[in-house]
């Protein structure tokens, strides 16, 4: 795993030094599977690959356009799709109020892999990883196999002090980032939020709901 991230530092792509090779910790720290079980993480940044970053959690469908979006420029790059994900939701570091679990990775896993993407990444979110700003995080990335990188318009990567929003992310990437635009339904926008509340106040996801907001 770290002789995989020293190459990718060797190549100092962007011109810019990286703050620390705080890059090492990524793969050291990522579980990788495909739909038949868990891979060396390594094998999984092996050729070129479009990823999507995310908590996925509920995978609703404003995820599963996000996960369409992917799969088809997986194709047109000709390259393997993959979603990196978080042992925990990151929010739970930066802040008191933890976000309910509407769903455990296995079961992200599963939902994600049912819709054809090659490879299901878990990060462990390390203090090492929560001190990243947003640009160490991509840089390092970019400088690996990651040819296009597919996010909703409201991601935001790296530490809260220093983040990086999806708009400032395509601005400093080009058109190596690609922005999903949100699925809305009864005038608001489909969100894990939306799915934690309705399961907070009933106590579960109905057909209707599941209709409405997931499947």
């Amino acid at each position: 795993c770290q002789m995989l991230f020293a190459r990718g530092f060797r190549r100092a792509m962007f011109g810019r030094p990286f703050e620390r090779n705080l890059m090492f910790d990524i793969l050291g720290s990522c579980k990788a599977y495909r739909p038949n079980g868990e891979i060396p993480a390594a094998d999984a940044f092996a050729g070129d690959l479009c990823l999507s970053i995310g908590v996925f959690d509920g995978v609703h469908k404003g995820h599963r356009k996000v996960l369409s979006v992917l799969k088809d420029e997986g194709v047109k790059a000709h390259a393997k799709t993959a979603v990196l994900t978080f042992s925990k939701n990151p929010k739970d570091s930066f802040y008191a109020d933890s976000q309910m679990e509407i769903m455990n990775v296995k079961q992200k896993s599963d939902v994600i892999f049912s819709v054809g993407i090659d490879y299901f990444i878990v990060l462990c979110f390390t203090d090492e990883i929560k001190r990243m700003s947003g640009r160490v995080f991509l840089d390092g990335l970019f400088a690996e196999r990651v040819v296009r990188l597919v996010i909703g318009r409201d991601f935001k990567c790296g530490n809260p002090s220093q983040p990086m929003s999806a708009c400032d992310i395509s601005k400093e990437y080009g058109n190596r980032i690609v922005i999903v635009d949100d699925v809305v339904c009864d005038g608001k926008k489909i969100s894990s939020t939306i799915l934690r509340g309705i399961i907070r106040d009933k106590g579960g996801l109905s057909d209707e709901d599941m209709r409405k907001y997931v499947v």
